[in-house]
């Protein structure tokens, strides 16, 4: 059989096979996502993998952004450095948390990491765990956050801003738009100029308009709220950042997201086909 003809010959194959999968687009992509905690205690699915303090913060240079919380989306890592921060879009020499501990939990699908400020005595436990199709992230702790960090101290994870610029996101149903430059205004928070949100609210939606990049973050505590942040109005490197304040005079669990991604459905295999794409290298087909 010739080369040029083997993409004809593998979609009949695929069609022969696809049996009931629909044609609708919408149907081709889950918002299920059915983590395990693996061997190597990093929490995956299909297309989906979530890092919670596999890799700790870099001594030397703690800003590395391969840290903490991180999510690793059809292969690209999509964020990172999810933990608790000081600045609303943290840079190369801000404060970071001392790590502690960490405890893999794999009969309740969770991991725990001990973490501290000590020149604050704030410490803390941030929990990622697999339920109800997703994952929570929370931080808890046994002593409510000192005064000095009321206002200051909150949950953060970075998106890395090539992977979303021109793309919308939604705040609660209302829309907006990653722009490939920043330009917001500032405000000073404890004497530190810090940029202003693009947006606040209780669900945010980002990539919509992008199934394979889809991410929805709920904020689960009441009395709290998102914020959605642009990093490069502080520094070249920064990235887009998702916030949320830790509440003062609280104890227990006092910050929580749920999030979810967009994935392809498995099994499909007129989605498969349409995932393809073919080398010039004769009788070799390469999966994207």
């Amino acid at each position: 059989m010739k080369t040029q003809n083997y993409p004809i010959f593998l979609f009949l194959i695929l069609l022969l096979l696809s049996g009931g999968c629909s044609s609708n687009k919408s149907e081709l992509f889950t918002r299920n996502n059915e983590l395990v905690l693996n061997d190597s205690n990093y929490f995956e699915t299909e297309g989906l993998n979530y890092f919670v303090f596999s890799n700790k913060y870099d001594a030397m240079f703690d800003d590395s952004k391969v840290s903490a919380v991180e999510i690793i989306q059809h292969g690209i890592r999509t964020a990172t450095n999810g933990d608790v921060r000081l600045n609303p879009t943290p840079g190369q020499w801000d404060r970071m948390p001392k790590f502690i501990d960490r405890i893999v939990n794999k009969e309740k699908k969770s991991i725990d990491v001990k973490l501290e400020y000590p020149q604050y005595g704030f410490k803390y436990t941030l929990r990622g765990e697999a339920r109800d199709g997703g994952f929570y992230l929370s931080i808890t702790t046994d002593k409510a956050l000192p005064d000095s960090l009321a206002g200051v101290a909150g949950l953060n994870i970075e998106f890395f801003p090539p992977l979303l610029f021109e793309h919308s996101y939604l705040m609660d149903g209302k829309p907006g738009f990653f722009p490939t430059s920043s330009a917001d205004n500032m405000t000073v928070i404890n004497g530190i100029v810090e940029p202003k949100p693009l947006c606040t609210g209780k669900e945010l939606e980002i990539a919509p308009d992008a199934p394979l990049q889809h991410i929805s973050i709920q904020n689960k505590i009441e009395g709290s709220e998102l914020m959605l942040f642009d990093g490069r109005d502080k520094q070249q490197n920064g990235t887009f950042v998702v916030r949320t304040l830790l509440p003062a005079n609280k104890t227990g669990k006092i910050a929580e997201w749920f999030i979810q991604l967009q994935l392809r459905k498995v099994g499909c295999a007129l989605q498969i086909y349409a995932t393809l794409r073919w080398d010039i290298t004769p009788h070799r087909v390469r999966w994207l």
